[in-house]
């Protein structure tokens, strides 16, 4: 299968289907522009815009966002909200639990977990994978 054949519906099926549970909701692509109050965490799963054809299979990276709801803290008189960063620990627990996997035609392997920024609310933290398609 040439670079470009590759099917990115089967590829997304297959990273939601091992990375359900983590959060209380799940989506493709990119993170939600607006979110019900009752979603205290979700995932987002997204590919590149690259599959590289290495010869009798394909290369790319996996994108796994881990978003959970600011929290709020109190100090003193003060109260702020910041990273609640017990859930995204136990966010990143739960998909480096399921990393490496492989499939009949998948194989996701190799997690390196970056912070990102917010959004909406939300604290995100992304685990970057390798993907190798047979």
């Amino acid at each position: 299968m040439g670079a470009g054949n590759y099917d990115i519906k089967d590829i997304l099926k297959f990273l939601v289907e091992l990375f359900t549970g983590i959060g209380d909701m799940i989506v493709t692509t990119e993170a939600l522009s607006t979110i019900s109050e009752d979603v205290g965490k979700y995932v987002v799963i997204s590919l590149p815009a690259r599959v590289y054809d290495m010869g009798g299979y394909g290369m790319t990276t996996a994108m796994i966002s881990l978003w959970a709801r600011s929290k709020s803290f109190t100090s003193g008189s003060s109260t702020f909200s910041g990273e609640d960063v017990s859930t995204l620990s136990t966010m990143q627990e739960s998909a480096y639990a399921k990393i490496p996997s492989r499939s009949d035609k998948y194989h996701i392997a190799n997690p390196i977990v970056f912070a990102g920024g917010q959004k909406n609310g939300f604290y995100v933290w992304h685990i970057q994978c390798d993907l190798i398609i047979h």
